[in-house]
């Protein structure tokens, strides 16, 4: 049976498991996609010398000269910078100097320090994360890694399949991140425990591209970290950084489309007179946090002061992008000219340039939550995506003689959302128990959700098969 908690008795030939419900476990958004991938088997993550996963020479062939000459300006302006690990006094203190740009030796300390997960020491980020781990794909006493504590040996699903990875309704485009082949699998593991760890959040599209952004700097238990706290402001702060829900991400692109109008009527009209909104252009930036809109250099610029001011600096940028050539989308003559316009734009846009007029516009917070409300009214036909629950089945003690770990997840696929979203408990086995049919029953006719697994018992001819029950035997 399936009760809460993690215990269940040794498996054999034959069981029966029963499903109980349990708001422990997250929901995938329906364009969530399914990925089958292998971890690789080592304990890097728990390397304090580790500082990223980015793949550095394919990373340095995309820079510019340009690019190459302001990261020198900007690593000798950082040089002596002390970085505080008061979150608001880092804020504070390093406002205007994270607007000229952060160096990457300095993103590291001054993206935790702005996001507040600075405090916290070296040693309890690795506990926390460990102890994540351990949640989602639980402990393998059986391996080991040479020269750690028994406390570091944790399995960490490592040499096991994983088959469902929560996308949170984005997209999954490792090649736009330069991430070495490590970073992009602990990506993917950040995401399965960041899905465990927030069952309310079922839509956040940012995630994945911050993730896999964040990779390039932190380690693995940093990065995990960093995003908990940021989906944990965004819950608290009146939409810090993430839109939670396809609604508030709607509302989002109308606001900005109001706020066009606002700034550039003219080209807000002409947008219209080529057959869109220009507010839902500008969607999938948001959704992306213009990853793979924008030079990955250009990116990094933007994210550090969108972890230092929030959200707000997203329609800056992308109001900046749209303003910026004005007079080039007025000649637009067709949807396609105007996007091809944009894009060529946004290839080749220099970073200083744009943050310099982003924030010579005036964007208030009391004007965004005013154009927000008026927006709201316009929602009633935005539906929120249909779920699949996410659940890694965890089946303790002793592996399954039946089904493997990657079997357990291709059937909890098909199990009603009442019974997948908790794990395995053994209530009957012909190993252990018996071949008596009046013990099975006695031991099933409890149990309102069952599964009766059978493999027959020729060797050379062996098969597999079973039924899910919803009725108590």
């Amino acid at each position: 049976r399936l009760r809460r908690g993690w215990s269940s008795s040794s498996s054999s030939s034959s069981r029966v498991t029963r499903v109980d419900q349990s708001a422990a476990d997250s929901e995938l958004s329906a364009d969530d996609m399914l990925l089958d991938f292998e971890l690789i088997s080592d304990q890097s993550w728990m390397d304090p010398s580790r500082t990223g996963y980015r793949d550095v020479s394919t990373y340095e062939e995309i820079k510019s000269q340009r690019v190459i000459e302001e990261e020198v300006k900007m690593a000798l302006s950082w040089a002596t910078r002390e970085v505080s690990n008061d979150q608001k006094k880092a804020r504070r203190t390093l406002k205007k100097l994270i607007r000229r740009g952060v160096s990457d030796g300095k993103r590291r300390k001054v993206w935790q320090a702005v996001v507040g997960t600075a405090s916290t020491s070296e040693s309890d980020k690795n506990y926390a994360y460990e102890a994540a781990v351990r949640y989602v794909f639980g402990d393998s006493s059986s391996s080991s890694v040479k020269g750690s504590s028994s406390s570091a040996a944790v399995s960490e699903a490592e040499a096991t399949k994983i088959v469902q990875v929560p996308t949170f309704g984005g997209r999954v485009r490792f090649q736009d991140h330069y991430l070495t082949e490590q970073g992009e699998v602990s990506a993917k593991r950040i995401m399965c425990i960041l899905a465990k760890k927030n069952p309310d959040v079922d839509y956040c599209p940012e995630l994945f591209d911050m993730v896999c952004v964040a990779l390039h700097f932190l380690r693995e238990p940093e990065t995990f970290l960093l995003l908990q706290e940021m989906l944990k402001q965004s819950k608290t702060k009146n939409l810090w950084y993430f839109r939670l829900s396809a609604v508030d991400s709607k509302m989002h692109v109308l606001t900005f489309g109001r706020l066009l109008q606002q700034h550039d009527r003219a080209l807000y009209l002409h947008a219209q007179s080529l057959g869109f909104e220009p507010g839902e252009y500008a969607a999938d930036w948001f959704r992306r946090l213009f990853v793979g809109h924008l030079p990955m250099p250009v990116v990094l610029r933007v994210l550090d002061c969108y972890l230092a001011e929030g959200s707000k600096i997203l329609y800056r940028v992308a109001l900046s992008l749209l303003t910026l050539i004005h007079g080039q989308l007025l000649k637009a003559t067709s949807r396609d000219e105007f996007e091809n316009t944009v894009a060529w734009f946004c290839y080749q846009v220099d970073g200083t340039a744009l943050l310099k007029y982003a924030f010579s516009q005036s964007i208030s917070k009391k004007n965004i939550r005013n154009l927000d409300r008026k927006s709201s009214g316009l929602l009633d036909q935005v539906n929120e995506p249909t779920h699949q629950l996410y659940n890694r089945p965890r089946l303790s003690g002793p592996p399954s003689a039946i089904l493997s770990e990657t079997d357990w997840e291709t059937v909890y696929q098909f199990l009603p959302a009442v019974c997948s979203i908790n794990d395995p408990v053994v209530v009957f086995s012909t190993g252990t128990d018996g071949c008596s049919l009046r013990r099975f029953i006695q031991s099933a006719r409890r149990h309102p959700h069952t599964l009766l697994l059978i493999r027959t018992s020729k060797v050379t001819q062996s098969r597999v098969f079973g039924v899910y029950s919803g009725e108590p035997w």
